[in-house]
């Protein structure tokens, strides 16, 4: 659900059939008789024709508390015993089964790739002549593609699986259909997901599976931040399954998305309730908890996250955000160390270890991070202002001019760099810029106290004194306690004849800064360079 970014969780899809509800069965290893059923399906009774009765799909079907051990030397034993078969080539039905038996062990083992070679042995077979063996098949095989994370080759198989039209029913068709959605749905092709689960819906309207192509049709609307329609989905699902943990948490992800603190909280909790090891769960309720300013539970529910998963680089990330949260920078940048070695590409690990560094006043490490951050993702417009600050910190101010026009040009509401770089220009007496992008970044964000306070000086620079007492007024607003606002707003009462306000702002200046050297008329410059770190 790293929409941003942050990054968004994947949720686990929904299982998916192999060769219909019976095969679906014994691919599970739910139900030997399933496979039974599924054999006589096909046509052929009896593999033993071909001396060798170890070649038993029921065999392929590991019960539900075996011991891993156990079902692993079964299933071997029926690959073996079906080589044997497959080996002496005859006769030809009992070859073409035991491919199909095999394929299905090795699916089992975790082989997907000979899974793959096998059905596709099958495939060129007399058993392929037949169109609903042949359909099945072809899903076989496309599941083992899905296994492979080979999404185009399945639902190539899955679309050949279409093709015998009369030789499947609706039920059928639907299947496949909700199958190869999910397929598109990997490969990021969201209009074709969207029509392969609504028309496998309008199929099979009172299928068992439409619960779990209403969890499909969720996440891919979240997917395409339709956010509204997501939720109703998901909350559809949560109807007819309340105890569905992806749905629950999936719907935690949408009500993030759209603003929803709480709602998000209370899902995610649920989702913690029905499952308490779900790392994904105490991942977003610590990202969360950070968002609210809760670094101790934020705290809290990472550690969980951790435990739960801890050779997840997003979980590690977490933990040190809270950290970071809390003020411990050298325990955050310990965490996104950790994180980073695990996921060398987790951008917000090093974006955030740069935000750690930066605080520290180590700019040059800041700069390697921020750096790293545009090298992975180079639309992170926030990483290029925040580089151009720890340059402009070591005092590369042509570099940090760079960085704060990549930082625009890319987001030009990026309120943050266009006070950085109005900074800059005020720095070159550039006072009509600094004036201008001052008040840009006001416009965009009110409550920024230092682009207030930044364009209520340039102003007083440029003699527009009216304008530098409202700007000025405005980041007294922020900040009553904004020391250097005041001695510029008495300067621009001064500048304006209200001398009864600027002694009394001139006043409060000097009580909120006591250290400051006594002054009378328009500042020098070297006053406003000492008094640059307070207004930026």
């Amino acid at each position: 659900m790293d929409k941003g970014a942050t990054g968004r969780l994947i949720l686990a899809v929904s299982a998916i059939w192999i060769m219909g509800v019976a095969g679906t069965a014994a691919a599970n290893g739910s139900d030997s008789q399933a496979m039974g059923a599924w054999m006589a399906g096909l046509g052929v009774r009896d593999v033993s024709a071909g001396g060798n009765a170890g070649c038993d799909p029921e065999k392929t079907v590991v019960e539900a508390g075996a011991p891993a051990e156990a079902g692993h030397k079964r299933l071997m034993d029926v690959v073996a015993a079906c080589s044997e078969v497959i080996n002496r080539r005859r006769p030809p039905d009992a070859v073409a089964l035991a491919l199909r038996i095999r394929a299905l062990a090795y699916f089992r083992l975790g082989e997907p790739d000979r899974s793959v070679a096998d059905e596709s042995a099958a495939l060129a077979s007399d058993m392929a002549r037949d169109p609903k063996q042949a359909s099945q098949i072809l899903q076989a095989r496309a599941l083992a593609y899905v296994s492979l994370g080979d999404n185009a080759h399945a639902v190539a198989d899955y679309t050949a699986a279409l093709q015998p039209g009369g030789a499947l029913d609706h039920v059928d068709q639907a299947r496949i259909l909700q199958n190869r959605g999910v397929a598109y749905r990997r490969l990021g092709k969201t209009d074709e997901a969207m029509a392969d689960f609504k028309a496998a819906m309008r199929l099979n309207p009172q299928g068992g599976q439409n619960v779990e192509i209403l969890l499909e049709l969720a996440i891919v609307d979240d997917s395409r931040h339709q956010t509204d329609a997501a939720i109703a989905e998901y909350s559809a699902v949560l109807t007819a399954r309340p105890s569905e943990i992806r749905a629950w948490l999936g719907r935690a992800y949408a009500e993030r998305d759209k603003g929803d603190r709480a709602a998000a909280v209370a899902d995610a909790r649920k989702a913690v309730a029905l499952d308490a090891s779900s790392a994904p769960a105490h991942r977003l309720l610590a990202e969360l908890m950070i968002a609210s300013g809760h670094a101790k539970a934020a705290a809290a529910e990472s550690e969980q996250a951790v435990r739960a998963d801890p050779s997840n680089a997003a979980a590690l990330k977490f933990r040190a955000d809270a950290a970071l949260a809390s003020g411990d920078r050298d325990a955050a940048i310990a965490g996104y160390d950790q994180a980073i070695a695990l996921n060398p590409k987790l951008v917000s690990a090093f974006n955030n270890r740069g935000v750690a560094h930066l605080g520290k006043g180590d700019f040059q490490h800041a700069v390697a991070d921020f750096t790293a951050v545009i090298g992975l993702d180079a639309s992170q417009a926030p990483a290029w202002t925040n580089r151009g600050i720890a340059r402009l910190a070591l005092g590369d101010r042509a570099e940090a001019q760079a960085d704060f026009d990549q930082s625009l040009q890319l987001d030009p509401k990026n309120a943050e760099a266009l006070r950085q770089r109005a900074f800059l220009e005020e720095g070159r007496d550039q006072y009509a810029a600094a004036a201008d992008d001052y008040g840009r970044a006001v416009a965009i964000d009110p409550g920024n106290e230092g682009a207030q306070r930044g364009k209520g000086f340039a102003e007083l620079a440029l003699h527009h004194y009216d304008a530098a007492v409202a700007a000025l007024s405005a980041a007294i607003a922020l900040n009553p306690k904004d020391a250097p606002a005041y001695h510029f707003r008495a300067m621009a009462y001064a500048g304006r004849n209200d001398n009864r306000l600027a002694l009394a702002d001139y006043a409060t200046w000097r009580r909120l800064d006591p250290d400051a050297p006594p002054e009378t008329g328009a500042p020098a410059k070297a006053t406003w360079q000492r008094g640059s770190d307070a207004r930026r």
